[in-house]
């Protein structure tokens, strides 16, 4: 079932688990915050478009921006946010790798049922 919670919409069983990751993260000096989780299909279609677009502009044939696209942003129907379970941290930053949240998560996100791809 989705719920609304901490601002976004997500699965009912991810409320409590990120609600302990999130306050152990905080508690640790952490500053996470949720910038997406749950996607329709529609929006996930708006997005995958999007991407392409972008990379029409930026000069890509059809072709290759649909290609590249496929690997920023999952096809609607592919993308695991279309369940409500996956978090997108921090903006989608592509320097988020390089943040101490994201260590933290790399060493505590199993602690609460979640797994970092």
């Amino acid at each position: 079932k989705i719920i609304e919670a901490f601002d976004v919409q997500m699965d009912s069983r991810l409320k409590e688990p990120y609600e302990a990751l999130y306050k152990a993260a905080v508690a640790d000096g952490m500053n996470l915050w949720i910038s997406s989780c749950y996607r329709s299909q529609e929006l996930q279609q708006e997005l995958f478009e999007r991407e392409i677009a972008n990379n029409i502009n930026s000069g890509m044939t059809s072709e290759a921006a649909e290609s590249a696209a496929e690997i920023a942003v999952a096809r609607p129907g592919y993308s695991e946010h279309n369940t409500g379970l996956a978090i997108d941290f921090n903006g989608v930053s592509p320097d988020f790798k390089d943040t101490k949240e994201y260590q933290w998560l790399q060493e505590h996100a199993a602690e609460y049922g979640f797994i970092l791809r």
